[in-house]
This record gives structure tokens, C-alpha cells and sequence, in this order.
């Protein structure tokens, strides 16, 4: 398959060539010796491929630096890559991204290169031939990035108009006008960085004028703030005596309350004494009165029956006397019988008269004694409605006065409450501002930078490891988008510093991304200390596999590049660190060390294998010509150097530095 299509790339380039020399008027005479048909066929094809052709670069020139690589972005996808000879399989790598772009990197492996090495490729619908050219001395930290973005086809057509013009003397006009371009480009570059440079020593100046006018804004916010706490404090005591005072009344008021409650029981149990004494003595009375009636209604009938009992007996005797007269006097008897039983009916009817008059008699004793009895009950009931409404009165005004009491009881302590919330919210907004006013620039100069620690500017020593990039607005701008990007992330490797200092600071590196020709490095700050960490000088150094000191890799941007971040005690920030893209050899090491902004303070250091950046680069890249095989990936870790070889080389960093 690779071989057929070096076969069709080297047809469509020989057509390509012979198509533009039939546009050149020298050989007309060939015109007229073509066929007819042939000269159709062509015709077609040149007007099929013309749209193709106005888009393909040929000859560009791509420079690659030793420690290097160059970046050339496209369209569309990259779909082949092909090499004119072997050499360019043996000089350099060409590797493929996901993001339509691909990398050239130089190997290393001879001193003498050859130039113009030759490469075509197929890009979309569109082939492209670069020259391949190394920059020996190109310095990867001082120099323009070598990035060649072919991304707008609008753009890259008129590039190629130009590129295709024959006249020399137009190339030649080309060429110069090129070349003062980018001469014009490098030195707006360079005036960039000093206005930049300049911009931020006026703004420094400036930063510290406002700090002193903010100082003497906050001393008179804090001067009024402690007199509306000690005007609420003197209110709160003068309501809180108030309070007391109530409270004492309250107290009194419960006493009486309670006093008068005992008299009104004491009363009420005397009155329920008496009540049960009269009741007590109205039922003897009456037990008394029933004994009487019981024991007359007994002598009564004792009387009535003996009465009886007589009356009987003489009934007896008279009918025996009767009996024994009978025979003598019949006539007699019977007139002293009629006689006898007259006297009988009317001796009954004066003991029922009597009995009567007996009966009416007691029933009119029984009428006086209920009536006495209704009329006392009734002057006892009065009584005692009386005492019950005058009981209910002084108890309705004891209630109101102790719901009175409660009220005012209540409203003071509600007001209480409210002057403790106004000073608990008072003393809240003084240690709010305190603890904002520890991390505000009058609290931060307070405490660091009246002592000469200045927590408000890139540390000093970071403009001598930052290339142009770091004060460039279009490349801060595109590294602040791609490092808000990455810090949303989540974290694909955990590579710590060698150790935690100062207390409890450390370091971890949570990912390595690449985009375009830099490198972004995602930084845990882990403060486990008692007091701030204050970011300072950090940077990325790259050492030899021997162990030696090779370079820094400048700064090209670090997150917060206006002012690094202070971590406060118990917390952790993330940082992002962008260089450019290396050429870095697997068996050489990195060390991201970070150092506080007060000198007494210990360093930082992540020191890791360049294996590690190099496999987090092939996540994003192929390999797709077809001299070499691919790579394969791996996710295993270096292992960790001894901590006699780090700390060796960090301090021959530092001695670089």
C-alpha cells in the first residue's frame, strides 16, 4: 500500500510539473503533436486538479531545532507522510497530534546533516512538499517558537500565489520583503517585552501609592468600626442592667404571686373547713330532726296500736257481754251495739282528724325546715359566687400583671438578644476584615512587604528564566485559555517532591499537557504548614543522563502571572507551568523546582525521568511514515532517583540559576 502510493504521489507530481510547462509558450510546436484525444485527457485532468493544486504548498521551507522540534498545523486531518530519501526517516521523526497538527523532531544521531531533505504530506485532499532544514544554533528559550500554522486556507493560497511566481527578480522582492517582515515582527517583538517590562514597573510603582492611600482608608474603617462596637457594647450593658432590674421585679411579682396564691389556698381551705362544719352540723340537725319524727311517728304508733289493742279488747268484751245479754235483752243489746258503734265511728273519725292535723303540722315543720335550709343554702351559695368572683378578679389581675410582666420580660431579653446579635455581628465583620484584611494588599504589605518581602510583583529572579513569550499579550492570552482548561481537568499522574519543607509544604505533579510548541505543567501546592507559603521563583531544568546540568527551560507563562498565589495554612492551590516543547531524551531528568519568596525558607523540587514527559506526549501523538514502527504506549512510572544524585543536581541548578 505505501509503495503504491509513492508511485501515485510521484505521477501527480510529474504531471503537476508537466501540466505548469505546458503553460509556457516555448514548446507550441508539441502542442500540435499530441493527439487530439491525449491533449482532451489533459485538459481534463488539469481542470480537475487545478482547485487541488492552488492549495499545495511545495518547497516550503521548515526549520528544526536540536533540542526543538517544529510545529506545522493544518486544515484537516494528516493522513501520510512520506520521506524523498532515506535519510529523513534517519535525522528526524515525524509524528502526528490529534488535534490536526504534526511535529518534526530532530534524533540527534550525527553531526553533519544534510540539507533540504525532502518530505511530502497528504493532508485532506491536499499534498504538500517541505524542505527540511536543522537550525543548528536555533536556542529554544531565546528564539521565535518555530510554529507554522497553515490552518486558514484563505491564507495559505495566497501564500502559495506567491510562492509559485517564476520571475526572479519578483522572487527575489518576495524574499526581502519576507525577510523585513519578520525582521519588523521581531522587533515589534521586542518592543512588546519592553513595554510589558515597563508596564508592570509602573504598575508596581503605582501598586505600592495606592497601598498607601488604602492603609489610610482602612485605619478610619477600622477607628469607626471599634467605636460602633464599644457604642453597641455600652448599649448592650445599659439594656442588660435594664434587664436585670426587670428580672428583680419579675422576681418580686412572682413572690407576691406566689403569697397571695398561698393566702387565696389558706382561704379557700378555711372557707371549704367552715363549709364542711355547717355541712356536718345541717346533717346532725336534720339526723337529729329525723330521729325526733321517727321516734314521735314510733309513739305514735305504739299509742295508735295500744289504742287499737284497747279498743279490741273492749270490742271483745263488750261482744261477749253482748254474748251473754244476748239472749236476755237482744232488743237492748242491739240499741247499746248501735249505740257503741256510733261512739266507735266517732272516736275514729277524731283520731283521723287527729292523725290529720299531726301530719299538716309536721309537713308545715318540714316546709319551715327546708325553707330555713333553701334560704341558707342560697345565702351560702351567694357567698361563695361572691368570693369566687372577687377570687377571679384579683386572680385576672394578677395574670395581667404577670403577662404584663413576662411581656416587658420578654421584649427586653428579645432586645437583649438583638444588641448581642448586633455585637456578635459587629465583633463577626471586625474578624472578617481582619482575616480579608490578612490577604489584602494593605494586610499583605502589613505583614510582608513593610518587612521587605514583596508578594506583589513577579519575583526578580523569574525574568531571568522567561522568554518573550511570558510578556507577549496574544501568547499570555492563548496560555492563560489553555491553562484554565487544564486546571478543570482531573489530575493523570501523581509525581510528588522529593519532600514536604518548611513545616508541611509539598509538591505534586498532576499532569503534563501539550499544545502547539509549548508544554503546560499542572502543579498541586499543598500547604500543611502553620503559616503562608508564599510562591516564588519556580521553574523547569533539565539535566544530562549522566546526572550534569544541561539548561533551564525558560518560562513561557505561569498561571496567576500578575501576582503567584499565596496558599494560607491548611490549604492547597493549582498552578499551571508552560514551556516550550523539548526534544528531551528519555534517560535525562526534569526538575520543576519552586522556592518560597523569603530566602530562609527551603525549596521545592519535583525531579522526574524525561520517560514521563515523553510517554504523556505520545498519548497525543502517531507515528505515520512508514520507515519506522510505532511506539507503543505505557502508563508505568520512573523509577525514583536516590535522593544523594537529587540533591546534587539541584544544587547545581540552583549554581546555574
Amino acid at each position: 500500500m505505501t509503495k503504491a502510493l509513492v508511485i501515485y504521489f510521484k505521477a501527480v507530481r510529474l504531471l503537476m510539473r508537466f501540466l505548469v510547462s505546458l503553460t509556457i509558450p516555448k514548446p507550441l510546436n508539441f502542442m500540435y503533436l499530441l493527439p487530439l484525444k491525449r491533449m482532451t485527457c489533459l485538459a481534463a485532468l488539469f481542470f480537475f486538479y487545478l482547485p487541488l493544486i492552488a492549495q499545495n504548498l511545495n518547497g516550503q521551507k521548515i526549520t528544526v531545532g536540536v533540542d526543538a522540534p517544529a510545529f506545522i498545523i493544518f486544515n484537516a486531518e494528516v493522513i501520510n507522510v512520506e520521506w524523498n530519501s532515506a535519510e529523513g526517516s534517519k535525522y528526524y521523526n515525524c509524528k502526528v497530534r490529534n488535534n490536526n497538527s504534526m511535529s518534526i523532531t530532530f534524533k540527534g544521531e550525527d553531526k553533519s546533516v544534510p540539507e533540504n531533505i525532502g518530505v511530502t504530506v497528504q493532508e485532506g485532499k491536499r499534498n504538500h512538499y517541505f524542505i527540511i532544514s536543522l537550525h543548528k544554533s536555533y536556542d529554544i528559550n531565546r528564539d521565535p517558537p518555530l510554529w507554522y500554522d497553515y490552518k486558514d486556507l484563505k491564507d495559505l493560497k495566497k501564500y502559495i500565489q506567491k510562492q509559485q511566481t517564476t520571475n526572479k527578480e519578483d522572487l527575489a522582492r518576495l524574499e526581502k520583503e519576507e525577510n523585513e517582515k519578520k525582521q519588523q515582527d521581531e522587533a515589534e517583538r521586542q518592543r512588546e517585552v519592553a513595554s510589558t517590562k515597563m508596564q508592570q514597573e509602573a504598575a508596581s510603582v503605582k501598586r505600592k501609592q495606592e497601598l498607601a492611600e488604602k492603609e489610610t482608608q482602612e485605619k478610619i474603617q477600622q477607628q469607626e468600626l471599634e467605636q460602633q462596637l464599644m457604642k453597641a457594647k455600652d448599649a448592650e450593658q445599659k439594656k442588660e442592667a435594664e434587664r436585670k432590674q426587670a428580672e428583680i421585679l419579675a422576681k418580686k411579682n412572682e413572690e407576691e404571686r406566689i403569697k397571695t396564691e398561698a393566702a387565696s389556698k389558706k382561704e379557700e381551705e378555711k372557707r371549704k373547713a367552715d363549709d364542711a362544719i355547717a355541712k356536718k352540723k345541717e346533717e346532725e340537725r336534720i339526723k337529729t330532726e329525723e330521729t325526733l319524727t321517727k321516734k314521735k311517728q314510733d309513739d305514735d304508733r305504739k299509742k295508735e296500736e295500744a289504742l287499737t289493742r284497747k279498743k279490741e279488747e273492749e270490742k271483745r268484751k263488750t261482744n261477749e257481754a253482748i254474748a251473754r245479754m244476748a239472749e236476755q235483752d237482744r232488743a237492748k243489746a242491739l240499741a247499746l251495739a248501735k249505740a257503741k258503734a256510733e261512739e266507735d265511728r266517732k272516736k275514729e273519725e277524731a283520731a283521723a282528724r287527729a292523725e290529720a292535723k299531726r301530719v299538716e303540722e309536721e309537713k308545715k315543720k318540714a316546709d319551715a325546715i327546708a325553707k330555713i335550709k333553701a334560704e341558707e343554702d342560697r345565702k351560702k351559695k351567694e357567698e361563695l359566687a361572691r368570693l369566687e368572683t372577687k377570687r377571679k378578679e384579683e386572680e385576672k389581675k394578677k395574670a395581667d400583671a404577670m403577662a404584663k410582666a413576662r411581656l416587658d420580660e420578654e421584649r427586653k431579653k428579645r432586645e437583649h438578644e438583638e444588641a448581642l446579635a448586633r455585637i456578635k455581628q459587629l465583633e463577626e465583620e471586625k474578624e472578617r476584615k481582619r482575616k480579608e484584611k490578612a490577604y489584602s494588599r494593605i494586610g499583605l504589605w502589613e505583614r510582608y512587604g513593610s518587612k521587605g518581602i514583596n508578594v506583589f510583583d513577579i519575583p526578580e529572579k523569574q525574568f531571568n528564566i522567561a522568554n518573550a513569550d511570558f510578556f507577549l499579550t496574544s501568547d499570555t492570552l492563548r496560555n492563560y485559555n489553555n491553562s484554565q482548561a487544564i486546571l478543570k481537568e482531573n489530575p493523570v499522574l501523581n509525581v510528588a517532591s522529593e519532600k514536604s519543607v518548611n513545616g508541611g509544604v509539598s509538591l505534586v505533579l498532576e499532569s503534563i499537557t501539550f499544545n502547539a510548541p509549548n508544554a503546560y505543567f499542572k502543579i498541586r501546592i499543598i500547604n500543611k504548614s502553620k503559616e503562608d507559603f508564599l510562591m516564588g521563583f519556580t521553574g523547569l531544568y533539565w539535566y544530562n543522563e549522566d546526572g550534569s546540568p544541561k539548561k533551564w527551560l525558560y518560562c513561557s507563562y505561569i498561571t496567576y502571572i500578575q501576582g503567584f498565589p499565596i496558599v494560607p495554612p491548611g490549604q492547597e492551590t493549582r498552578i499551571v507551568l508552560v514551556t516550550r516543547d523539548a526534544t528531551i531524551p528519555d534517560k535525562d531528568m526534569l526538575n520543576i523546582n519552586m522556592s518560597d519568596r523569603r530566602p530562609e525558607k527551603e525549596q521545592l523540587n519535583i525531579i522526574f525521568d524525561a520517560d514521563v514527559y515523553n510517554k504523556e506526549r505520545m498519548k497525543i501523538e502517531k507515528k505515520v511514515t512508514s520507515e519506522e514502527p510505532a511506539i507503543p504506549k505505557t502508563e508505568t512510572e520512573p523509577a525514583p532517583k536516590s535522593k544523594k544524585q537529587k540533591g546534587k543536581r539541584n544544587r547545581k541548578a540552583n549554581e546555574s540559576l
